[in-house]
């Protein structure tokens, strides 16, 4: 926590996460390398004896970071980041032919996954017991959001709300 620490008293030091024009930084290596940044703070460090010094190098960072990666960039609270590590982390998953079956022991929102190899289709479709639901494609990468697809240069890209329990993702 380089906003001002555990207990509010710390200098805050939010230049350390990225500076104003987001050329360099903690965030802005881990985002450059594609792998996930996440940042940690605490109500006391960002109010700073009623200061709210590290909340305003909180908000400098974060306008730095949306005004050069905002294609590249998901924002998400410490509980969906949570749900989504243990949806990676758990969820089975099996490609058969033109089918991708998912099987989930925990929803997740916002669930994205790339497969390569799967061939020239027209529609995807997403099934979990009676739903079935076609998923929308998309042309870039930076549109990529729940109930839709891309193509990339040797893959497919989705992204759904991942239901709990088994779903299939079939290419037609």
């Amino acid at each position: 926590d380089w906003f001002g620490g555990w207990d509010g008293v710390t200098e805050s030091q939010g230049h350390l996460y990225s500076n104003d024009g987001a050329t360099a930084g903690r965030m802005v290596e881990l985002i450059e390398r594609r792998e996930p940044a996440i940042m940690l703070c605490h109500w006391p460090g960002l109010y700073c004896n009623g200061l709210l010094t590290g909340y305003k190098q909180f908000q400098q960072v974060v306008l730095a970071l949306e005004s050069r990666f905002k294609d590249q960039t998901r924002w998400m609270k410490i509980s969906e980041i949570a749900r989504y590590w243990v949806a990676k982390e758990f969820t089975k998953i099996e490609v058969r032919d033109r089918q991708i079956e998912l099987k989930a022991p925990y929803a997740c929102s916002s669930f994205t996954l790339q497969i390569g190899g799967m061939g020239a289709f027209e529609k995807l479709l997403l099934q979990s017991g009676e739903d079935k639901t076609a998923l929308q494609e998309v042309v870039s990468v930076s549109a990529l959001r729940s109930g839709k697809w891309v193509r990339t240069v040797d893959a497919i890209a989705v992204a759904i709300d991942l239901p709990r329990g088994k779903s299939t993702l079939t290419l037609e």
